[in-house]
């Protein structure tokens, strides 16, 4: 069973790609490439685990392309292509990722919907009966 931490950690990534690129895009290259660092360690706790599955071939080799071409720009202080290899590489890979843990339920994620009409009842009683037919 795969540790419900990882789950997590790949969720952190998916936020921490979506911030990257967009400091990228404003120029915060500061802020940038502090999140990238971040989204780095995180990259290898879940590479370590994908790498060591093998039902997870397929998204390992997606990675194993993804990360030189991503550290090369990285290296090469391409902000622009960091922000491309993220937007149009990485995050896709990260949401399959994700969507692969859920479907094979390595993880159970919280189903919220009962408490939230619930708090709905309480709070507006009107936009919870439209919601609940």
């Amino acid at each position: 069973m795969m540790d419900i931490k990882l789950f997590y950690n790949n969720q952190q990534s998916i936020k921490l790609s979506y911030e990257i690129v967009e400091s990228f895009r404003k120029q915060n290259f500061y802020i940038a490439t502090s999140e990238l660092t971040k989204l780095l360690g995180n990259l290898d706790t879940v590479a370590g685990y994908i790498f060591s599955q093998e039902d997870y071939k397929s998204l390992a080799d997606e990675l194993q392309l993804i990360l030189p071409a991503l550290l090369d720009a990285q290296d090469n202080c391409d902000y622009v292509l960091q922000a491309d290899i993220i937007e149009g590489d990485l995050l896709p890979l990260l949401q399959k990722l994700q969507i692969a843990f859920q479907e094979r339920d390595l993880v159970q994620v919280p189903d919220f919907f009962e408490q939230n009409m619930s708090s709905l009842k309480e709070y507006d009683f009107g936009l919870y009966k439209v919601s609940d037919e």
